[in-house]
């Protein structure tokens, strides 16, 4: 199997889980939407793209495997996403604009070694994030990319070269309550790092 035709599992109400293999090249825009039972994912496919309807899911597990690249805006408003997992050996190099948008029930997020990118608005409005780990590898992080993060007490910085962010990436709700943790040293947040 190597495509996955546009909505070609769209309502299929009794699907639970699925992986979506290496092999796989294309996945049609909305090939899953509208499956309203499924709770776990597992992708190992090069790239990952808007293939879901982001309401009406109970999508509680992803899994992503250590031969993804790209993540585009696939999981905006996966509400009931509480565990996010990246396998060892990750290949992943971009999270895109409005991948975990609105995602509630997320509480924490452990980037991958070898992510260099984080889009705009990529955690937007997770409104339970708590800890947010940046791996050494990242290289870049766009506007907005932690923004109406409320929650945020915990962002622990792995990059041995801090780069310049606007101060647009956190909320300024962030700015005063977490604690940024720089290469295993806490200190108070500032507007960049």
């Amino acid at each position: 199997l190597e495509n996955i035709a546009h909505e070609a599992f769209c309502y299929c109400s009794s699907l639970e889980s699925f992986m979506i293999p290496a092999n796989v090249e294309t996945v049609g825009v909305m090939a899953f939407s509208n499956c309203s039972n499924i709770s776990k994912l597992r992708f190992y496919c090069k790239n990952v793209g808007n293939w879901f309807s982001s309401s009406k899911n109970k999508v509680e597990e992803i899994l992503i495997g250590n031969s993804v690249e790209t993540i585009g805006s696939a999981f905006e408003s996966f509400s009931s996403l509480t565990n996010l997992q990246f396998e060892d050996g990750s290949s992943l190099k971009e999270i895109k604009r409005y991948a975990f948008h609105d995602c509630d029930a997320l509480k924490e997020v452990d980037l991958p070694e070898a992510l260099e990118t984080l889009g705009n608005v990529a955690f937007y409005s997770c409104g339970k994030l708590e800890t947010i780990k940046l791996p050494k590898t990242l290289k870049a992080i766009h506007d907005n990319a932690f923004i109406d993060c409320p929650a945020l007490k915990d962002v622990y910085a792995y990059i041995p070269k801090p780069f310049g962010i606007d101060a647009s990436v956190f909320s300024s709700t962030t700015y005063k309550n977490a604690v940024l943790h720089v290469n295993g040293v806490a200190e108070k947040f500032r507007k960049r790092f």
